[in-house]
């Protein structure tokens, strides 16, 4: 199979998700050397894409916690999180559906620059401008995940390794 970076699916790696792993991994967020750190890793279930999760009020309201300010100052954080505009994208498909698009109408033979540029700049000229910005989020959001990322292919990480045996638990009683 060749690689083809612009057909999700198409992609000779294969990512396996593991624990903690979609926004950040588990590991790489906390100091696994300082037991007392545990107290402050806060896992945060949401939908929430990498590159924007800063601006996600339920991110903000627990960072908001962790720094334990004074009442009123958690009160004005709480306020303020989540009013951070969240960036509108369409969706990873409805991306890669425009670049076929854009694609089919460039592959014609013969077709000279100047009219593969004048056609996509016709192809796209029949979009909103706030379309345009959506499709050129969520270009900007993918353009550093993997093919599997993109289109939600990544496997779970088996469990694997040896089991292990259980103990027999001893009592104080004697066999007979």
């Amino acid at each position: 199979m060749e690689a083809d970076p612009n057909r999700p699916g198409n992609d000779p790696v294969t990512d396996i998700a593991g624990p903690g792993d979609g926004v950040l991994p588990a590991w790489s967020t906390r100091l696994i050397r300082n037991p007392a750190n545990k107290a402050r890793v806060v896992t945060i279930k949401a939908d929430i894409e990498h590159l924007t999760m800063m601006n996600a009020g339920v991110l903000q309201r627990a960072i908001a916690k962790l720094l334990n300010p004074t009442r009123q100052a958690l009160r004005r954080m709480f306020r303020t999180a989540g009013k951070t505009p969240v960036m509108k994208t369409v969706s990873s498909a409805q991306l890669y559906e425009l670049i076929h698009k854009l694609e089919a109408i460039t592959a014609r033979a013969g077709q000279r620059p100047e009219r593969q540029r004048a056609a996509i700049r016709r192809r796209l000229g029949k979009l909103k401008p706030e379309d345009l910005q959506k499709f050129l989020a969520r270009a900007y959001i993918d353009a550093l995940k993997s093919s599997s990322q993109i289109s939600g292919t990544t496997r779970a990480r088996s469990r694997g390794g040896k089991k292990k045996k259980r103990a027999k638990r001893r009592t104080g009683r004697k066999r007979h």
